[in-house]
């Protein structure tokens, strides 16, 4: 017979390796948990459990330092759509004598 000490232990082991082979195929939490037939409740509960038990490294009470990749800034702008199909973008740079032009060729088809 199995005491309580053991089966957490089990339950701890198994669930370990269940939060690795997630993280492993690089899935979302809900994904795993549906292709797998978890309970996402209890996975989380799981989670929770075993990181505040083993917080991953370079964390500072129970947070980890992140850099984001560089994100290249969008300007703002238009995109015109005709009914041939076209597509004519205007983005905040494009000059406004321009703009002017590619109305009135769309206007006067």
């Amino acid at each position: 017979m199995q005491t309580k000490q053991s089966k957490a232990k089990e339950a701890k082991a198994r669930w370990s390796r269940i939060l690795e082979d997630q993280q492993r195929k690089g899935v979302s939490a809900y994904t795993y948990c549906k292709k797998a037939r978890l309970n996402p409740n209890l996975f989380y509960t799981w989670r929770k459990r075993l990181r505040s038990e083993n917080p991953p490294q370079g964390t500072d009470k129970g947070f980890m330092r992140v850099t984001a990749p560089e994100i290249e800034k969008q300007r703002a702008g238009v995109i015109i759509k005709t009914p041939d199909g076209y597509e004519i973008r205007i983005d905040s740079s494009t000059e406004t004598d321009l703009i002017k032009n590619i109305l009135v060729v769309l206007r006067d088809g």
